[in-house]
C-alpha cells in the first residue's frame, strides 16, 4: 500500500513540476514577443519621424534657401539627428 502511495506521489510531483516549467517557459515567450513587439513599435515611430524630417529638409532646399527657411531646416536637421541616435541604440 505505502509503496503504491509513494509511486503516486512521486509520479504528481515529476508531473506538476514539468507543468510549472512549461507554464513558466510560456510565460518567457509572452513577455518576450511583448518587449520586442513594443521596441518594434518604437523603431517604426523613429523612422517615420526620420521620414517626416527628409520630407521637411527636401522642401526648404526646393525652395530658394534664403534665412526665413533656414531656421525650419535646422530645426529638421536636429530631429533627424536625434531620430539616428535612437535607431542606434536599438541596434
Amino acid at each position: 500500500m505505502t509503496n503504491k502511495k509513494s509511486s503516486f506521489l512521486i509520479k504528481f510531483i515529476i508531473l506538476s513540476t514539468l507543468v510549472l516549467a512549461f507554464i513558466l517557459v510560456l510565460l518567457g515567450i509572452i513577455f518576450n514577443n511583448y518587449s520586442s513587439s513594443k521596441d518594434n513599435k518604437d523603431l517604426i515611430n523613429t523612422v517615420q519621424q526620420l521620414e517626416i524630417s527628409d520630407e521637411k529638409i527636401n522642401s526648404v532646399f526646393q525652395n530658394s534657401f534664403n534665412f526665413i527657411n533656414y531656421d525650419p531646416s535646422v530645426q529638421a536637421i536636429k530631429k533627424m539627428q536625434e531620430n539616428f541616435k535612437k535607431l542606434k541604440t536599438f541596434g
